[in-house]
């Protein structure tokens, strides 16, 4: 009798969590700009459960590595690299089951498409070599398909050949049963309804995200009303399936974006995020999604009044918050830059802080208060790079 109580007891514990993290919002943690294995490696143990990396192209549309280069966000190095079949190697083995390096949290690749350098006419060749790589260096040629999933991310509408070209090359290959393994995203805040417009001429109808942010010097003022109206098209349910945000860096926007329901995070710092999930205010309602959650679900669960969780926050302490982490921002990037400095160009990662600054006083769409937040961090980068090369006239090779 007493046997069966325990199990009784056991089983409706068990029915209880399951419930309770079913009626929890999963929340993708993305590491921001991971161009290299080490990385990779580092920020998954840093509790990230998503991966982005910088795709860039050759001219032709030939795939060319991982990297972001100059300029980037503040207090990060720019310059990792590694050649991308190289990376796409790496991703299969710690994503697949049963390998001795097997990641269990990496439940979402991010591929940032940087198409700058991609001509027009060759954007749809672009789409193509990409689908062949991934083809033969992560899913085997369809045969052995990794649990990892996908979310291609390019920059504007005008990009779509390359969508297009990736498409169809799953359809010539007979794999279009891989779709259900991608996701698509266009990320630099074209026009809503515009990007609305692009998946229905594509007709692509699901597995989609909408991003909405800015570079982390200056995320903390950018206004919410295109992330606000993202959402109501996502709850609204238009083609969106989930949103995220970039690239959001303090724990206090963090707070705030997950009260109004925003799926995923693009940072430098996920441990951030990861702490205030793990607040008990925020975990009543939140988790960190793993490999088991589909990231192409729409999430449909209704935000509480946040009369509590507003309750214990206050402006001054958050704002005490966000100082804090700024600073600790800077010392981080120090102690980083000090041990990377063999590898990196210091002149070029200092114009890197400098260009960025400059490119971000010349848009005209911040106000005044972003244009002096930009100043005053890149100004912080450039004395930082100054202060640990002071007295050091040695030459160093670029990566």
């Amino acid at each position: 009798m007493r046997l069966n109580l325990v199990f009784f007891i056991i089983a409706l514990s068990m029915q209880i969590w399951e419930l309770d993290a079913e009626q929890k919002r999963p929340i993708y943690n993305i590491a921001h700009m991971v161009n290299s294995i080490k990385e990779l490696n580092q920020y998954l143990d840093k509790g990230a459960n998503a991966i982005e990396v910088d795709v860039q192209f050759n001219t032709n549309g030939t795939l060319y590595n991982t990297y972001h280069g100059f300029p980037c966000d503040c207090f990060r190095i720019c310059d990792k690299k590694e050649d991308f079949i190289e990376y796409i190697q790496h991703v299969r083995n710690i994503t697949t089951p049963g390998s001795k390096e097997y990641k269990e949290n990496f439940s979402l690749l991010f591929l940032d498409l940087k198409s700058n350098s991609l001509a027009p006419q060759h954007k749809y060749s672009a789409g193509t070599n990409l689908a062949k790589t991934l083809i033969e260096h992560l899913w085997n040629k369809g045969d052995d398909v990794t649990p990892i999933n996908i979310l291609f991310s390019i920059g504007h509408t005008a990009d779509s050949d390359i969508v297009r070209g990736f498409m169809d090359t799953l359809k010539r290959e007979n794999l279009e049963h891989l779709s259900n393994k991608i996701g698509w995203d266009v990320g630099l805040n074209d026009a809503l309804l515009s990007i609305q417009r692009m998946w229905k001429s594509l007709n692509i109808k699901k597995n989609i995200w909408q991003g909405d942010g800015i570079n982390n010097c200056l995320s903390t003022f950018r206004t919410r009303g295109r992330l606000r109206n993202a959402l109501t098209m996502r709850d609204s349910f238009s083609k969106i399936n989930k949103v995220y945000q970039w690239t959001v860096d303090y724990s206090a926007f963090f707070r705030r974006s997950l009260r109004e329901g925003v799926d995923a995070f693009i940072t430098n710092f996920p441990e951030r995020l990861n702490r205030v999930i793990l607040d008990p205010e925020y975990n009543r309602q939140f988790r960190l999604a793993t490999i088991e959650d589909d990231p192409w679900e729409r999430i449909d669960i209704r935000q509480k009044s946040d009369a509590e969780l507003l309750s214990r926050e206050s402006l001054v302490s958050n704002l005490f918050s966000t100082v804090y982490e700024m600073f600790n921002s800077a010392m981080t990037f120090a102690v980083d830059f000090a041990r990377n400095k063999s590898h990196v160009s210091l002149s070029r990662i200092s114009a890197s802080s400098i260009i960025a600054g400059v490119a971000d006083q010349l848009k005209p769409n911040i106000t005044k208060g972003q244009r002096v937040a930009s100043f005053c961090q890149h100004t912080v980068c450039t004395i930082l790079h100054r202060y640990y090369n002071e007295g050091d006239d040695d030459d160093y090779d670029d990566d």
